[in-house]
Protein backbone atom coordinates (compact mmCIF):
# COMPACT_ATOMS: atom_id res chain seq x y z
CA UNK A 1 0.00 0.00 0.00
CA UNK A 2 0.91 3.62 -0.57
CA UNK A 3 1.20 4.14 3.48
CA UNK A 4 3.29 1.01 3.75
CA UNK A 5 5.77 1.98 1.16
CA UNK A 6 5.79 5.73 1.45
CA UNK A 7 5.09 6.34 5.65
CA UNK A 8 5.58 3.51 7.59
CA UNK A 9 8.51 1.92 6.02
CA UNK A 10 10.58 4.99 6.03
CA UNK A 11 11.49 4.17 9.87
CA UNK A 12 10.04 1.14 11.64
CA UNK A 13 11.72 2.63 14.40
CA UNK A 14 8.46 5.42 14.51
CA UNK A 15 6.12 3.39 12.56
CA UNK A 16 6.75 -0.52 14.54
CA UNK A 17 4.96 -3.39 12.61
CA UNK A 18 3.95 -4.73 15.79
CA UNK A 19 3.83 -4.49 19.11
CA UNK A 20 3.46 -6.98 22.72
CA UNK A 21 1.36 -6.04 25.48
CA UNK A 22 0.99 -7.47 29.08
CA UNK A 23 -2.63 -8.29 29.62
CA UNK A 24 -1.99 -7.87 33.50
CA UNK A 25 -2.25 -11.10 34.71
CA UNK A 26 0.93 -12.96 33.14
CA UNK A 27 -0.46 -13.06 29.46
CA UNK A 28 0.40 -11.44 26.28
CA UNK A 29 -0.91 -10.08 23.02
CA UNK A 30 0.55 -9.32 20.22
CA UNK A 31 -1.33 -6.70 17.54
CA UNK A 32 -0.15 -5.14 14.53
CA UNK A 33 0.05 -1.25 14.14
CA UNK A 34 1.23 0.38 11.12
CA UNK A 35 0.54 -2.36 8.43
CA UNK A 36 -2.50 -2.78 6.38
CA UNK A 37 -4.35 -4.77 8.86
CA UNK A 38 -3.44 -3.11 11.42
CA UNK A 39 -4.83 0.13 9.63
CA UNK A 40 -8.17 -0.94 8.83
CA UNK A 41 -8.44 -2.38 12.25
CA UNK A 42 -8.02 1.18 13.57
CA UNK A 43 -10.30 2.86 11.05
CA UNK A 44 -13.02 0.82 11.94
CA UNK A 45 -12.57 1.27 15.54
CA UNK A 46 -12.38 4.97 14.73
CA UNK A 47 -15.72 4.89 12.69
CA UNK A 48 -17.80 2.59 14.65
CA UNK A 49 -17.41 4.99 17.52
CA UNK A 50 -18.15 8.38 15.64
CA UNK A 51 -21.03 10.54 15.23
CA UNK A 52 -22.40 13.35 13.15
CA UNK A 53 -23.06 16.32 15.16
CA UNK A 54 -23.36 19.61 14.02
CA UNK A 55 -22.60 18.05 10.21
CA UNK A 56 -19.63 16.75 10.76
CA UNK A 57 -18.59 13.74 11.72
CA UNK A 58 -17.17 13.84 15.18
CA UNK A 59 -15.36 11.61 17.37
CA UNK A 60 -16.99 11.38 21.15
CA UNK A 61 -15.31 8.65 23.38
CA UNK A 62 -17.92 9.19 26.13
CA UNK A 63 -20.73 9.02 24.06
CA UNK A 64 -19.70 5.19 24.33
CA UNK A 65 -20.97 5.29 27.76
CA UNK A 66 -24.26 6.83 26.36
CA UNK A 67 -25.07 4.74 23.25
CA UNK A 68 -27.03 1.73 24.99
CA UNK A 69 -30.82 1.13 24.96
CA UNK A 70 -30.89 0.93 28.48
CA UNK A 71 -29.93 5.30 28.42
CA UNK A 72 -32.56 6.29 26.59
CA UNK A 73 -30.22 9.11 24.50
CA UNK A 74 -33.00 11.69 23.39
CA UNK A 75 -30.38 13.78 21.47
CA UNK A 76 -26.83 14.73 20.78
CA UNK A 77 -25.94 17.45 19.80
CA UNK A 78 -23.00 20.03 19.37
CA UNK A 79 -22.64 23.31 21.76
CA UNK A 80 -20.60 25.94 23.49
CA UNK A 81 -19.51 25.08 27.00
CA UNK A 82 -17.16 26.44 29.99
CA UNK A 83 -16.89 29.62 31.99
CA UNK A 84 -17.32 31.73 28.91
CA UNK A 85 -19.25 30.00 26.79
CA UNK A 86 -16.35 29.79 23.81
CA UNK A 87 -15.36 25.86 24.10
CA UNK A 88 -17.00 23.71 21.42
CA UNK A 89 -18.59 20.63 22.67
CA UNK A 90 -21.01 17.76 23.31
CA UNK A 91 -24.68 17.88 24.92
CA UNK A 92 -25.90 14.42 25.40
CA UNK A 93 -29.35 15.13 26.53
CA UNK A 94 -31.59 11.36 28.00
CA UNK A 95 -34.17 11.28 29.95
CA UNK A 96 -33.10 8.87 31.92
CA UNK A 97 -29.99 7.91 33.96
CA UNK A 98 -27.69 4.81 34.50
CA UNK A 99 -24.88 3.83 36.66
CA UNK A 100 -22.08 1.73 35.45
CA UNK A 101 -20.63 0.79 38.89
CA UNK A 102 -21.17 -2.81 39.20
CA UNK A 103 -21.75 -2.86 42.80
CA UNK A 104 -25.27 -1.56 42.65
Amino acid sequence: SWLEERVWSADRSKFPEQITLNDGVGGETTMELFTTKGFKYALALVNSRSYYVDGALRLIPILDFANHQDLSTDEVCGGTMGTFGTTKGVVIRSSSVKSYNPKE
